[in-house]
């Protein structure tokens, strides 16, 4: 009997989740504002424990080790971290828990080749009951300095995040 994997399982959910809309907000030299939402029909203690499970439904493409489901955690709690273990050695500590609550989750830093420059960022997690459901607000704002100027990272970054909350979405929204 052939079973499937829970990555495939996330991939067909992916594939059916209706895409987070996307914006970039705000954008100028100095910093970025984007943000994504989606609405999906877990409940917000739901969509609350899947943000807890990071590594269930990050990108492996925008992570170190191509393998988060192994090797990336979140302490969701003030001073935690999201960070990943690399198998060859390492790790890396992508972003730094700030703020949880239930309905809010704010980490800071500066994630994938931001982290090069100098520059800051806030992500920002809101959740909004939504009928029986859950309106998700992924919001990344960034700031600082670059040589090639911050904005021209807005619609790259955005389209990550977007493509985070599809996922996350897909994620709580999984049958249990």
């Amino acid at each position: 009997m052939r079973t499937c994997r829970p990555s495939l399982l996330l991939l067909a959910a992916v594939c059916a989740a209706p895409p987070a809309s996307a914006e970039v907000r705000a954008s100028a030299p100095n910093g970025f504002d984007v943000a994504s939402v989606a609405t999906v029909k877990a409940s917000p203690a739901k969509v609350y424990a899947a943000i807890g499970e990071a590594g269930r439904w990050w990108d492996p493409v925008h992570s170190y080790s191509r393998d988060p489901a192994a090797n990336m955690t979140i302490e969701l709690r003030a001073g935690g971290c999201l960070c990943e273990r690399i198998p060859s050695g390492g790790s890396a500590q992508h972003l730094r828990v700030e703020l949880v609550t239930p309905a809010r989750i704010i980490l800071r830093g500066a994630m994938g080749p931001l982290k090069t420059e100098g520059l800051d960022g806030a992500l920002t997690f809101t959740l909004t009951p939504a009928g029986t459901g859950t309106r998700i607000e992924m919001r990344y704002a960034v700031g600082g300095f670059m040589a090639a100027g911050v904005d021209t990272m807005a619609a790259p970054v955005d389209g990550v995040i977007g493509g985070l909350l599809t996922r996350l979405a897909a994620y709580a929204d999984r049958p249990n």
